[in-house]
């Protein structure tokens, strides 16, 4: 049977067979090509997007998942469920660390690290609780824990041991991170000495003290030892008074092959060789810092006055010498001269953040240091100097001057985020900076910030939810009210409250 279309003239039907006109077949052809453009477009838009996204990301620190709406934290921690101190989160302020003499001991390819650690504390004032003293653990098996008197005749900010203190029983609670000691009689007003053996392994995760591997010019796989301790994960490495305002100085000795090199805050100011063919490196005191500022590394790689992997060596050039003249620029801002005897910058090839602020010590992911002349972006050239400039910038205001605790992050991270555009204006005016501020922050927090999931700049928090506050609202809105802030009274003037005279 046969149909025919007599209208236009231009389709003809025979069984299953269509004709098209050569005129509705460019009209095809045309809707699909403009299809696939828009489509094109929309994709590259959309990447265009996600990258600027994932710079952002390393610059500041945090994760892709929190850029692109804000979590309101969980604010205020239950109540406790006893009298008892170990119920608390926060731990007694009447019981201080002055110093640790920390030893670590890490075997890498067999995954596991053992450690001791001999700790001077204060006693400043009595309590309910005299015959406790708590201190934060986690995830390690202590072998030995004892409490001793100071020598009458030890040295100040030293722990030379006097008299043991009989115990009643050790005890760990594992909910808020807690090794608690349990004298036999009640602790006097003065200072002791806290000495713990512990065992542990390398954490899973890229926080604590964990393995990260790379791979060498000659194609084989290398494993080093790293730590990324912030906020609350030094307590992974060693037992210690896991909170901000908890300073002490710190003497470390780390153990290692031959063919490794170990870094730490501090310089090395000895090396010793042990019989089993490993050599133990002994480091400077360093000035009383927190503890999430602590940080060592045992690795091979090769130094640039930096230290970075030895197949991209080349690639620290431009990051020194950009962190040299910044670090010049902080001394005259703050009126303060770099208060240690070195700066390394280390790329770690397996990191979380974009960097960490380690006092004399600065970790960065790879992206975040490295920049090869002629290959790199301008980009990333732009982004590798804000992010040193950042961290810098904490070698002062957050190292020196410290929060208290985790609810000033904001502060903290802002005025980090505000002055590492000055840092990098100083060295780079060319890019002007000052109002890429309004692009890079401003704006993009603004839309953030009128979302019903917003949060205070301000949040307390349990110290297993203190991560939540490493988002936009904590590093773009508080830098932003740096800035307000600077507007309102003038730049001099505000830098002349900050510095020290």
């Amino acid at each position: 049977m046969k149909s025919k279309e007599d209208d236009d003239g231009d389709k003809k039907e025979s069984g299953q067979v269509f004709v098209i006109t050569r005129t509705k077949a460019i009209v095809l052809v045309v809707i699909v090509i403009a299809i696939i453009i828009f489509v094109g477009v929309m994709s590259g838009v959309f990447s265009a997007r996600q990258a600027r996204k994932d710079a952002l990301a390393e610059k500041h620190e945090v994760k892709r998942e929190e850029l692109e709406a804000t979590k309101e934290p969980t604010s205020t921690p239950t109540e406790p469920t006893g009298p008892e101190p170990w119920y608390k989160i926060r731990l007694p302020q009447n019981i201080r660390p002055i110093h640790y003499d920390f030893y670590l001991d890490p075997y890498l390819e067999q995954n596991t690290f053992q450690g001791k650690v001999s700790i001077l504390i204060k006693v400043t004032e009595k309590s309910d609780y005299m015959s406790y003293v708590l201190i934060h653990i986690n995830d390690m098996n202590v072998t030995e824990a004892k409490v001793y008197k100071l020598a009458a005749d030890a040295k100040p900010d030293t722990t030379t041991l006097g008299d043991e203190l009989p115990l009643k029983k050790t005890f760990a609670y594992p909910k808020n991170d807690y090794f608690i000691f349990e004298l036999e009689d009640d602790l006097e007003v003065g200072q002791y000495v806290l000495v713990m053996e512990y065992k542990s392994t390398f954490a899973s995760q890229l926080n604590g003290l964990y393995i990260s591997t790379y791979t060498n010019e000659k194609g084989e796989k290398r494993r080093l030892a790293t730590t990324k301790f912030e906020p609350t994960d030094a307590r992974k490495a060693l037992p210690c008074f896991d909170e901000p305002a908890m300073k002490a100085t710190f003497s470390t000795v780390i153990v290692h092959e031959k063919d490794y090199k170990a870094l730490s805050n501090m310089p090395v100011t000895m090396t010793k060789n042990l019989t089993n063919g490993r050599i133990e490196s002994h480091f400077m005191k360093s000035v009383p810092m927190s503890t999430y500022l602590l940080a060592f590394i045992v690795c091979d790689f090769k130094y640039t006055k930096s230290v970075d992997n030895p197949a991209q060596i080349n690639q620290t050039q431009f990051a020194l010498g950009v962190g040299r003249d910044i670090i010049t620029y902080y001394e005259k801002y703050y009126n303060l001269g770099y208060p240690l005897p070195k700066q390394d910058m280390i790329a770690i090839p397996d990191f979380s953040s974009g960097a960490m602020e380690n006092w004399g010590l600065i970790t960065y992911r790879e992206t975040a240091l490295l920049f090869n002349e002629g290959v790199s972006s301008e980009a990333n050239k732009q982004r590798v100097a804000v992010v040193v400039s950042h961290e810098l910038a904490h070698q002062w205001f957050g190292n020196i001057v410290s929060p208290k605790w985790w609810n000033d992050l904001w502060l903290n991270e802002g005025f980090a985020s505000f002055v590492e555009y000055l840092g990098v204006n100083h060295t780079q005016p060319d890019w002007e900076m000052m109002e890429q501020f309004l692009l890079s922050d401003l704006q993009r927090v603004f839309p953030l910030d009128s979302l019903a999931s917003s949060h205070p700049i301000s949040v307390k928090l349990s110290p297993k939810k203190i991560k939540q506050l490493f988002d936009r609202i904590s590093y773009s809105k508080g830098a932003s009210i740096i800035r307000m802030l600077e507007g309102f009274v003038g730049r001099e003037k505000l830098r002349t409250v900050l510095v020290i005279t």
